[in-house]
């Protein structure tokens, strides 16, 4: 009988706790540990100095038949903070006419910036207001498509580290398909 009676007197003590469902506010709980991540803010930087024809290392980023080169700097080429990768190219046609671009690229997302353009003169003039826009994989503007698979970022879409970056501007690794395979590969 004193068993019974301790039996009920748990049961009657325990039951309003196990009424109340302990576990119910489990997934409010959880997601109020689980913190946001902070917004993507982008870091501050600075304009290179222009480039010189001897620190331009000349990169295959372009489909078959464009008709112009690309060549990066290699002096000034930076992995922020803020995980964008900074550098300058120079585009040049079969004329010989050159544009130069400061530009960034995301590896987390396709998303590039221009920061400046060559003013001709032997400098870079600021673009009046930078934006980021989605990577286009068509024309003359692919050579960014190719820089963000190719060069800068892994097949996780993170960033590599400087020394990486280079290595691969030494022993490029083509991820953008069979037209993308080194000269010495495709027998030319």
């Amino acid at each position: 009988m004193r068993r019974t009676l301790a039996v009920l007197a748990a049961v009657l003590i325990a039951g309003p706790a196990l009424a109340a469902k302990p576990f119910e506010d489990e997934p409010h709980r959880i997601q109020r540990e689980i913190e946001e991540p902070e917004p993507w803010k982008e870091g501050s930087y600075q304009l290179p100095p222009y480039p010189e024809e001897k620190n331009l290392a000349e990169v295959d980023v372009a489909p078959p038949g464009t008709p112009f080169t690309f060549a990066i700097d290699r002096e000034n080429l930076n992995v922020g903070a803020d995980n964008v990768v900074r550098y300058t190219i120079v585009i040049t046609s079969r004329t010989g006419a050159s544009n130069v671009l400061f530009e960034g690229i995301q590896c987390a997302s396709p998303l590039y910036v221009t920061y400046a353009y060559g003013d001709g003169a032997g400098g870079f003039r600021e673009a009046s207001a930078p934006e980021w826009r989605v990577i286009s994989g068509q024309g003359t503007e692919s050579y960014r498509k190719f820089l963000r698979e190719d060069y800068f970022c892994d097949v996780t879409n993170t960033n590599l580290t400087l020394d990486q970056i280079r290595q691969r501007f030494k022993y490029p690794v083509r991820d953008s398909g069979p037209d993308r395979l080194p000269a010495w590969f495709q027998g030319r």
